[in-house]
């Protein structure tokens, strides 16, 4: 198993590509959750749900996205 600091540092990391891609195609709205999670696990290699994204990580995880995605517009 992936150490949790490193998956957390692939996560990070995946979650700026996706929202940068995100940003780049234009997608907007209720899009954006599917699309970065879809993405996040596709450039995790799956590593992302081992990483154990549930309910309150969610929530976490779309605040943060919602955070990134305001500050680059």
């Amino acid at each position: 198993p992936i150490p949790e600091k490193d998956a957390a540092n692939d996560v990070d990391e995946a979650i700026e590509f996706a929202l940068e891609e995100a940003r780049k195609r234009g997608v907007s709205g209720p899009a954006v959750t599917p699309f970065i999670l879809q993405a996040v696990s596709q450039l995790t290699g799956g590593s992302s749900l081992r990483y154990n994204l549930r309910d309150e990580a969610k929530k976490n995880v779309n605040f943060f996205m919602c955070q990134r995605l305001i500050a680059t517009t």
